[in-house]
């Protein structure tokens, strides 16, 4: 019997990914497996531009880390939150802030045509949300994509699948975010100073990977950890597809992968 080269392709990518991210002791995985799967309807994903640093961003975290409760989360949305760097010189330095997040929203920016970047700052489905408000409801869409599925291989590694609806579309990308939940950070400089900010929803790890086709399905692996010093007490992963090029996300999906 002849195995495919692309069946070998992927039991050596899988077994590295197992093998580089398994040294460093942190598993956030329960012992039983866990897979994640969207509905053919999209599931919204509303991303935030937040900071430690900025006076105006707890209220916004305060109505992220309120949607844990909400009835269409994990189902109809999913909000993840980008710590952007752009604060930090004024002097607190947001740990969970990266430059690569900052950049993202500026490429954001100037796909929206906008002069200026700022916090807080949400998008939907990689629009602009520019009348958010906490009494507002959730955008929803009624546009069906496909369906999504994430399988938890092992301790940081995860397997993407997408079947589009739309077989005219020959490439796809899966991005993975691993959330960092229940995070209280004491903040002892800049804006903020004195207060004991909390988070949830936020993005901790970030990973962008171009699909390989096999047959009418789309897969990829991702490898997703937090980085060196940072923990959380309760972790989540979500995955979203675009277009090959394209900021849009077409479906995401996701949950917990541990208990509370």
């Amino acid at each position: 019997m002849t195995i495919p080269i692309r069946c070998i392709f992927w039991v050596i990518a899988l077994t590295f990914v197992f093998l580089n991210f398994s040294r460093d002791g942190l598993n956030y995985l329960p012992a039983q497996s866990i897979t994640f799967q969207s509905g053919p309807e999209q599931v919204s994903l509303i991303e935030q531009f937040t900071s430690e640093g900025c006076a105006s961003c707890p209220p916004s975290d305060e109505w992220v880390s309120g949607l844990k409760s909400a009835d269409g989360i994990w189902k109809k949305y999913i909000p993840v939150s980008f710590h952007v760097d752009y604060w930090d010189r004024l002097g607190w330095r947001d740990r969970y802030s990266t430059r690569a997040f900052t950049q993202r929203q500026y490429t954001y920016s100037s796909f929206w045509k906008s002069k200026q970047v700022y916090t807080p700052a949400f998008a939907i489905n990689g629009r602009e949300w520019k009348n958010w408000s906490p009494e507002k409801a959730v955008p929803v869409s009624d546009h069906r994509p496909g369906i999504l599925k994430v399988e938890a291989v092992s301790n940081h590694v995860f397997t993407a699948t997408f079947e589009p609806s739309d077989p005219e579309i020959k490439q796809w990308r899966a991005v993975g975010v691993l959330l960092g939940f229940n995070i209280q950070s004491p903040v002892s400089a800049g804006e903020n100073a004195g207060k004991n900010l909390k988070h949830d929803f936020v993005v901790l790890d970030f990973q962008d990977r171009l699909m390989e086709k096999t047959g009418g399905k789309f897969m990829s692996p991702l490898e997703l950890k937090p980085p060196p010093g940072v923990r959380a007490p309760r972790y989540g992963v979500a995955v979203w597809i675009t277009r090959d090029n394209d900021l849009i996300p077409a479906q995401v999906t996701g949950g917990y992968l541990s208990q509370s």
